[in-house]
């Protein structure tokens, strides 16, 4: 974790996603996620909001035939206050976004990842957070 002009910034990744396509006619396919907002689970839970945490997606691993591209890296609001919404809609992972897109033709097993950072304000009280990321694809 470093500092930066009143922000704790803390940088990770997620596990490495596996999505497995089978179906007729191969479509294609597209993997969104949302997290929510980051709580300490106590009786009256501290939070982080949801929107600074941006990704960088990326992929792993592909079947000889898919086409699979990343989406696009999404920046974490700079350290928003819980229940604050974020100026910009663009901002954030509390939105759903794109993780990875698959071009329709294609059939197998990819791979997918994403470099995480969050944007914490230095005023949020020290605790153990958590966060869910919700990711589905269609």
């Amino acid at each position: 974790m470093t500092s930066r002009a009143g922000l704790l910034v803390t940088t990770g990744a997620i596990n490495p996603v596996t999505v497995t396509d089978t179906r007729a006619g191969a479509p294609g396919f597209t993997v969104n996620g949302v997290v929510t907002d980051f709580t300490d689970g106590g009786a009256t839970p501290k939070l982080i909001n949801g929107s600074n945490l941006g990704w960088v997606p990326n992929r792993i691993d592909a079947a000889a035939g898919m086409t699979i591209t990343p989406g696009p890296a999404v920046q974490g609001a700079p350290g928003i206050q819980p229940g604050a919404s974020a100026s910009d809609p663009s901002l954030g992972l509390k939105t759903p976004r794109v993780l990875a897109t698959d071009a329709p033709g294609g059939l197998g097993t990819t791979h997918l990842g994403a470099d995480l950072t969050l944007f914490v304000p230095t005023n949020t009280p020290a605790a153990t957070y958590d966060s869910t990321l919700t990711l589905t694809a269609i």
